[in-house]
């Protein structure tokens, strides 16, 4: 198996099944030894991280400008919306309306 720069050998191969990846408890334990202390029971398994804490990322970027970017933008992304679903509303209605006077 091949996990990013690391190539680790398998004792079993994995088994995949219903969308799942089943794998068997030592192979388990070689992945991610590096990384996590793993405590397996008849019906458990224990992970804790023992790796270094890195920079964490963060899932969204702030930029020092974002309050003019959302002052300016966000209003005519409104006003745009607004009105297409206002239009789309007045036609339904309009075409609804013939149907019923014939």
């Amino acid at each position: 198996a091949k996990i990013g720069d690391n190539e680790i050998a398998l004792d079993y191969e994995p088994i995949i099944y219903k969308s799942g990846v089943y794998l068997s408890s030592k192979d388990l334990e070689k992945i991610l030894k590096d990384n996590y202390r793993l405590e397996l029971s008849k019906d458990k398994i224990f992970l804790e991280y023992i790796g270094t804490k890195g920079k964490v990322k963060e899932a969204f970027a702030y930029g020092n400008n974002t309050d003019s970017i959302i002052s300016i933008g966000n209003k005519r992304a409104y006003a745009g919306s607004y009105g297409f679903a206002l239009i789309t509303i007045i036609l339904v209605f309009l075409i609804f309306k013939k149907d019923r006077e014939i």
